[in-house]
């Protein structure tokens, strides 16, 4: 379970543009990587026969961000996993509920906490070295085994039309540093952030600093075997499909 769970973190890039590929349709090439649904759903297909009918697919809509991890039975044991989340083993549940577990995440450096919060709810929070002994809150989930899904959600859930911003990001192969690109669509403006288990970061923005983007973009697509190229065209392909307009017109 481990092993399944640090590949779809690790090798599986996140990328909030190709659900609207998959929403239509459209092959794309699977070394862009997908959002946590399709992180998890990959995850779920390395433990093997009958995994997803042991999972129940878990909801967090904090400050409106929807997340989906899954919970999945082990024996006697209830396990969280979360490959976006980049955590480096299981959690049993039941050590969540006893007083809470903190577990080491990618990169290098990152920390998940797992806090009980109440009846059948917890919470997961990631953090990330900043300066010094200090650690950066980055994002935070709130989850209630209760609500837990049968299945995956779909598509119109979480695959919502004019979304501000697509995003992918990648894990250097030694695991101490993230790279994500972030493609504002209002703007057309990209730019890549850099975080290096250090505690280092560094943000370069397209059209103040093009040679050192494309730079750190070339990078990226070789940490997934891409060439440049093809991460521009998943981006601009799942905006043209990501559009109010578009989506009016297939649901008519």
């Amino acid at each position: 379970m481990r092993d399944q769970l640090v590949h779809a973190g690790l090798r599986i890039p996140s990328n909030s543009s190709t659900k609207y590929l998959e929403r239509v349709g459209v092959d794309f090439d699977q070394r862009l990587g997908g959002n946590c649904v399709y992180q998890l759903g990959h995850m779920l297909d390395m433990l093997g026969p009958g995994a997803i009918e042991r999972a129940g697919i878990l909801t967090s809509n904090t400050g409106g961000v929807l997340h989906y991890a899954a919970v999945v039975q082990d024996g006697r044991d209830e396990y969280y996993l979360d490959p976006y989340l980049m955590h480096t083993e299981p959690v049993k549940v039941a050590d969540i509920f006893r007083g809470g577990v903190m577990v080491e995440a990618f990169p290098i450096g990152n920390k998940v906490a797992f806090q009980h919060t109440g009846a059948n709810t917890f919470q997961a929070t990631l953090y990330r070295p900043s300066t010094g002994v200090q650690f950066d809150e980055v994002r935070r989930y709130q989850f209630d085994l209760d609500q837990a899904y049968d299945d995956f959600p779909p598509f119109e859930e979480y695959a919502t039309p004019n979304p501000s911003k697509m995003s992918m990001r990648v894990i250097s192969p030694t695991a101490d540093e993230l790279m994500m690109l972030h493609y504002h669509l209002h703007t057309a403006g990209m730019n890549i952030v850099r975080y290096h288990s250090s505690g280092r970061t560094e943000n370069v923005r397209q059209k103040g600093q093009p040679d050192v983007f494309e730079h750190h973009l070339q990078r990226m697509a070789s940490m997934v075997l891409l060439s440049k190229g093809k991460i521009y065209d998943g981006l601009y392909q799942a905006q043209y499909y990501a559009t109010e307009g578009y989506w009016s017109r297939i649901n008519e």
